[in-house]
């Protein structure tokens, strides 16, 4: 992570129309994002409201989660993502679940394990309230994530969301795995989803435009980068 205060904020990946999906690495831009996912859930009555502003859980600190986000033309930060990967069971490391999802669906992520593969999950789902854009935000933050669970070897992607956010899930071939539960430190019930990437990743990035397919494709080595970066024991065991 890059020490507070250094001129570059933001390590760019893609453009799209002014937008830029980029990673938040120093701590100045992780607290504008949990800044922004406070705003966000607090919007939508997800969360009660807390004095220091910011949405913050202890997954957040996990050694494979990072911070995905959209970043308008002046840098500030109109929404993110957390994107987390586990390990397979064969790495052997199990002293830690990389989101609440392995917490609160444990029957269902077990089965998903049961392939030896990273597991990919998607969570704290974020868009600046009111924003003109929310829709084009949303695309680039589902495109990346995807980019970057196929980096991370992930053969499943999991995600958590609740009534009309399920459409947008759907459109990259994300399917409710069980019914929904109640999820730790929020108001609503979530359901979660899953998507098989070694047979879905294709069809799902194929539904978009294709500037932005052959962006993120040739982005694929610096997501490769990152989540080795994250995550060592995937990449030297074959990360796709």
């Amino acid at each position: 992570m890059r020490e507070a205060g250094t001129q570059e904020f933001f390590e760019e990946t893609a453009r799209f129309g002014g937008l830029r999906v980029v990673l938040l690495t120093g701590e100045l831009e992780l607290q504008e994002g949990y800044a922004l996912r406070y705003q966000s859930y607090l919007n939508e009555g997800a969360i009660e409201p807390n004095p220091t502003e910011r949405f913050i859980d202890n997954y957040d600190m996990q050694r494979t989660s990072l911070m995905i986000a959209v970043v308008n033309q002046r840098g500030r930060v109109v929404g993110s993502i957390r994107f987390a990967v586990q390990p397979p069971i064969s790495h052997g490391i199990m002293d830690f679940r990389s989101s609440p999802e392995f917490q609160v669906f444990p029957d269902v992520v077990r089965e998903l394990e049961k392939d030896n593969r990273p597991i990919a999950s998607a969570a704290r789902f974020s868009i600046e309230p009111r924003h003109p854009r929310r829709a084009e935000i949303a695309i680039l933050l589902m495109m990346a994530q995807a980019t970057a669970a196929r980096a991370a070897g992930a053969k499943w992607m999991v995600a958590t969301a609740r009534g009309s956010h399920l459409h947008l899930y759907r459109r990259f071939l994300m399917e409710p795995l069980c019914e929904e539960r109640q999820m730790p430190n929020l108001a609503f019930c979530y359901t979660l989803l899953g998507s098989n990437m070694d047979e879905n990743f294709g069809a799902a990035m194929a539904r978009f435009p294709e500037n932005l397919r052959t962006y993120f494709d040739r982005e694929h080595p610096f997501w490769s980068s990152q989540v080795a970066h994250a995550l060592p024991e995937v990449s030297r065991r074959g990360a796709a």
